[in-house]
């Protein structure tokens, strides 16, 4: 069962353009907060791995088994191409407060 419900169709053809060979080198993933948009890039790009890593497998969905070795090293923050950027607080003084409008050079390398 995939972590998510609700976005069938997005992960459809999400898919098969994956596996069609015409993925774009980028999605937008909109809308209000709590609709699953994190999810759905979390579970996307576990996919694309692991099928990266398994070429002949052909799940229907985003499902990655629980064992599989890319999952265990996403979930673990090890895996060596996949990483989460997140926009930092404008003062770190005040961490509760608003966040930097752009995530910065140093925070990717």
């Amino acid at each position: 069962m995939t972590e998510i419900f609700g976005n069938a169709a997005a992960q459809s053809a999400f898919l098969a353009a994956m596996r069609g060979g015409a993925l774009h080198h980028a999605w937008l993933l909109t809308g209000p907060q709590g609709v699953g948009k994190a999810s759905f890039a979390r579970l996307a790009a576990m996919r694309m791995l692991a099928d990266g890593a398994n070429p002949d497998a052909t799940p229907a969905g985003f499902d990655v088994p629980q064992g599989d070795r890319t999952r265990s090293l996403i979930e673990a923050g090890s895996h060596p191409d996949y990483r989460v950027l997140a926009r930092l607080p404008k003062d770190p003084e005040k961490p509760d407060q608003d966040l930097a409008r752009s995530i910065t050079i140093a925070q990717v390398r």
